[in-house]
């Protein structure tokens, strides 16, 4: 098996290991699932909340309410405009699995995401929360970085990291990691909001 890519079994084998050592260590922590009658093929999962930084739609604000002005490093705020409380943010539920691919050898990235009231986030929305950074390192794949597919195992629809540059990418690790999973996972992972903590580099 070529360095930039992973046999099913090892595969199997490190996401095992990641759940074993997640559920000792995170508060959100990553588990091993398997579809009835494909026990060959387990996936990580795992769902965590994360702040959505929603745009405000022009019929939310009242067209009365002045912008604060700033003097110094304080803000003047009009006590009626405070007392609307009108949210630029909300804590929403993403779900990611991790799942192998056999045509391309390597782990792919799945997730969905929905608001408190369960409306699922578009791929605008989606993109709108990737961090600056990596907007401007892939503004010119942005409609093929991200896309949305159906579920492999699950058959349902899920956003996708595509693993097209995967195994280019892993060849460019310096070293042969002790878990691929957990090296790859620490360069795609931040575009969707997973960190992977330094922790995890302990993992065989």
């Amino acid at each position: 098996m070529a360095f930039g890519c992973v046999s099913q079994q090892q595969f199997q084998e490190e996401i095992l290991r990641i759940q074993a050592f997640s559920q000792q260590n995170d508060s959100f922590p990553w588990s091993v699932r398997f579809v009835p009658g494909l026990q060959e093929d387990g996936y990580l999962c795992c769902r965590r909340p994360r702040e959505w930084n929603g745009d405000i739609s022009p019929d939310r604000m009242d067209s009365n309410i002045e912008v604060p002005e700033e003097v110094g490093s304080q803000k003047i705020v009009d006590e009626d405009s405070a007392a609307l409380d009108i949210p630029t943010s909300e804590t929403c539920n993403y779900e990611y699995h991790i799942v192998y691919s056999a045509s391309y050898g390597v782990p792919v990235l799945y997730f969905n995401a929905c608001k408190q009231d369960g409306q699922l986030l578009s791929l605008e929305d989606i993109w709108r929360n990737v961090p600056q950074y990596h907007q401007d390192r892939l503004r010119h794949e942005k409609w093929t970085f991200i896309t949305q597919q159906e579920h492999p195992l699950l058959g349902r629809p899920f956003f996708q990291v595509h693993p097209c540059h995967t195994s280019t990418l892993m060849k460019q690790v310096p070293e042969k990691p002790r878990n691929y999973v957990v090296s790859w996972l620490s360069v795609v992972g931040p575009v969707v909001g997973i960190d992977v903590p330094m922790s995890y580099s302990e993992i065989g």
